[in-house]
């Protein structure tokens, strides 16, 4: 099989850049980005940008083709509340008529960045992949493309984002995204890509696990779970020893780690929107809140978490040509999207 992987990869796939690793270009320096996450029980979250800014127009962009989902998803219906400011004044701002995820505004003279904010509206579960719900009041998922703005020419890959999270009293929470130190329930995250940004999703909780799974795997695996109760965290040693089986079978299929841990983020409540979204270091799994404690329905929905790490290389690491693109607002041409699912399926 490892032979048979290569042969297809030189045949169709086109290596990728690994997020995070491309030097963040000077001119627009580092943005900061503070997420509040205290209102998640009420559906609410408040953001806040610093982002640097040359007097003239400056675009600003909310993204809208989110990697994995396909297609034009940014739920942009649900930010409400954008205000823009420059040296405590507030400045007028437009949405293009014809594109209602580009935002345009004037910078005076003398002024080096902008202040922006305004509150995202998390949906109902009525959505499709993010764009339904992502929380509880006992837990919730973050996505980073749903609270932050970019400036339109810069490239995914090159500009720099330093976060701050905010997260409820008491939850614990859990991500690919490097942390730099955390008080309390403030975790402040190390500056990176917008690319790794919005491809490390957040998950936490009240009731939360952190499970080492692969054993002496040459990379870090784990499996972090957040449940509507405590009851639900519950994991079978026969379980435990499935998803150790499944990440040394997963090296030996493709002899090597791209990623430097993963993490598979498993949701568990009735109350989110389920599905599978797949990330370079970790995935985002929702299944019913009875998963991991009922045989019937642990045996149909974790088959998504093998799907979800074969995108690892399969999707992330190695894309499919015309799958990527430069920024969140230029579409993705998915004429190969039969490699990008479909051989994700047969491996």
């Amino acid at each position: 099989m490892p032979a048979v992987w290569c042969k297809i990869g030189i045949l169709f796939l086109l290596v990728a850049p690994l997020s995070g690793q491309a030097e963040t270009e000077a001119e627009w320096g580092t943005l900061e980005l503070e997420v509040d996450a205290t209102d998640v029980s009420s559906r609410i979250l408040h953001s806040r940008l610093v982002i640097p800014a040359r007097p003239g127009t400056l675009n600003l962009l909310y993204p809208k083709w989110i990697p994995g989902e396909h297609g034009p998803t940014g739920p942009v219906a649900d930010l409400t509340g954008l205000r823009i400011e420059a040296d405590k004044k507030v400045l007028d701002w437009v949405r293009d008529v014809e594109d209602v995820y580009s935002i345009r505004c004037e910078v005076p003279p003398g002024v080096s960045s902008v202040e922006v904010t305004f509150d995202f509206l998390m949906p109902a579960p009525a959505g499709l992949f993010t764009s339904g719900s992502s929380s509880s009041s006992k837990l919730a998922v973050l996505n980073w493309n749903q609270v932050l703005l970019y400036p339109a020419g810069a490239t995914a890959s090159e500009i720099e984002y330093h976060a701050v999270l905010q997260i409820p009293g008491g939850w614990t929470a859990g991500t690919a995204l490097p942390v730099a130190s955390q008080e309390g329930e403030q975790i402040d995250f190390l500056p990176v890509s917008l690319e790794e940004l919005i491809d490390s999703p957040v998950l936490c909780g009240e009731n939360f696990r952190s499970i080492p799974i692969g054993g002496s795997s040459s990379s870090r695996h784990y499996l972090e779970v957040a449940a509507d109760s405590k009851e639900a965290l519950e994991l079978e040693p026969e379980t435990k020893s499935a998803l150790d089986q499944l990440i040394a079978e997963a090296g030996e299929l493709f002899g090597s780690h791209p990623h430097r841990s993963y993490r598979f983020l498993l949701t568990l409540s009735d109350h989110v929107a389920h599905f599978g979204l797949e990330h370079h270091e970790s995935s985002d799994n929702r299944v019913p809140e009875n998963t991991l404690i009922d045989d019937e329905t642990r045996i149909g929905r974790l088959l998504v978490l093998p799907h979800e790490l074969v995108h690892s290389w399969n999707g992330k690491f190695r894309r499919p040509e015309g799958m990527t693109a430069s920024d969140y607002h230029q579409p993705t041409n998915t004429e190969k999207l039969w490699i990008y699912e479909g051989l994700t399926e047969y491996l």
